[in-house]
């Protein structure tokens, strides 16, 4: 039986409600620290809250890296013509792949966590 969610999955929540959206290796850098074995516990965790409904994956940025906002956010986050009828539009006029590029590189038009911010996580979240 489930003991409910793990530290990993409840600090990646709480970044996720602090900053809005952030990628994978974003999450594992504020979360555990930036080793392989943390960005494949932060990955397993990801996958996990994304089926039990509380995170939603916004596409992926230019470097391939899955972004992550709270699902309850997600419309917030989302580009705003990526989905409804702008999407219809913009693949109208342009194509999937146009429209698959615009999406990552809206995901990669933000600035990653800074070292304040990874400064001020929770002193039980420092992995590093």
């Amino acid at each position: 039986m489930s003991r409910g969610p793990g530290r990993v999955m409840r600090e990646c929540i709480e970044v996720l409600g602090r900053y809005g959206r952030a990628s994978t290796p974003e999450l594992s850098a504020a979360v555990l620290g930036s080793s392989e074995a943390a960005l494949g516990s932060t990955r397993r965790a990801l996958r996990a809250l994304t089926r039990r409904g509380v995170v939603a994956c916004l596409g992926f940025t230019l470097g391939n890296e899955r972004v992550w906002c709270l699902a309850a956010e997600r419309d917030r986050y989302a580009a705003p013509w990526a989905t409804g009828e702008g999407a219809a539009w913009f693949v109208e006029q342009y194509g999937h792949g146009r429209l698959a590029c615009m999406v990552r590189l809206f995901n990669s038009s933000r600035y990653p966590l800074s070292a304040e911010q990874r400064a001020a996580r929770p002193a039980g979240g420092s992995g590093e």
